[in-house]
């Protein structure tokens, strides 16, 4: 009877061990799907992020060009007296001019002010390069009653 216990674990080593090498590559595998998974996501990151900075660069272009990125209002329609948002950015310009001057621009990516206004007036933005080169566009906020 002494002896039965070791015969009876000789024979339920192979299995057991077999039990171990099943669960040990389990755990391995479930470590590098879950490495793999995370390094696809950053790699998904980086790609979106370089798609961000592409479209940025594409809206915006070369920052040296001579460019008005943008140049708009809101509200369009104000009350007489009432204020509105005209935004602008630029690239690429040394000096920037606003008629009628109603705030202080000067080069910027992007730039808002608020401004009030009493009647319908057009706006025009000037840019230019420092080398006779210039570049302009204009639009109208109206006043309604």
């Amino acid at each position: 009877m002494d002896d039965e216990p070791l015969p009876l674990l000789r024979k339920i080593l192979p299995y057991t061990s077999v039990a171990v090498v099943i669960a040990a590559l389990y755990v391995a595998y479930t470590f590098y799907s879950r490495y793999s998974d995370a390094q696809s996501a950053k790699q998904a990151a980086q790609n979106k992020e370089v798609e961000r900075a592409r479209d940025t660069l594409d809206r915006v272009g070369d920052l040296s060009q001579l460019k008005i990125t943008s140049f708009y209002a809101s509200p369009g329609i104000v009350t007489p007296g009432g204020s509105a948002t005209i935004c602008y950015g630029v690239t690429g310009a040394k000096t920037v001019t606003l008629d009628p001057p109603v705030a202080h621009v000067y080069p910027a990516l992007s730039y808002c002010f608020d401004s009030v206004v009493k009647k319908t007036t057009k706006y025009t933005l000037t840019i230019g390069d420092g080398k006779g080169h210039t570049e302009s566009q204009s639009f109208e906020i109206k006043t309604a009653r």
